[in-house]
């Protein structure tokens, strides 16, 4: 998965800050504790990504400098249930004079061996 500044004609609008976030429906359902897994993160650049210390299931930046795009690799839950996860993004763009926010919300559906993408926006 890759996360991307805002891109014009002409140049790419940094980000300085990002959270990656995978939510599963059961999970909702049955709560934090339930056995539902949202599958896992995996870290392709540590100079720019992180694990999140607020999310179990999300990563971050590693840094506050300017990124035009990062990316991290997700494998899906070994059992997967007829549900969708969904994964939430929010990206800044800058400090002042006051924070420029960029969200988005798209999900991964399983049913009975099919998957679909959809993009739920936001």
């Amino acid at each position: 998965m890759t996360i991307k500044g805002l891109r014009t004609r002409y140049s790419v609008k940094k980000f300085l800050e990002f959270l990656l976030v995978a939510e599963s429906e059961k999970q909702l359902m049955m709560g934090e504790s339930g056995l539902v897994t949202t599958g896992i993160f995996h870290i392709v650049d540590d100079s720019l990504t992180r694990f999140s210390e607020y999310c179990l299931d999300g990563v971050s930046n590693s840094n506050f400098r300017p990124k035009s795009e990062v990316s991290v690799l997700w494998t899906a839950p070994s059992i997967l249930v007829a549900s969708c996860i969904t994964f939430k993004y929010d990206h800044r763009f800058s400090h002042f004079p006051t924070p420029d926010w960029s969200t988005g919300v798209f999900a991964l559906c399983f049913v009975a061996g099919r998957q679909w993408w959809n993009d739920l926006g936001e």
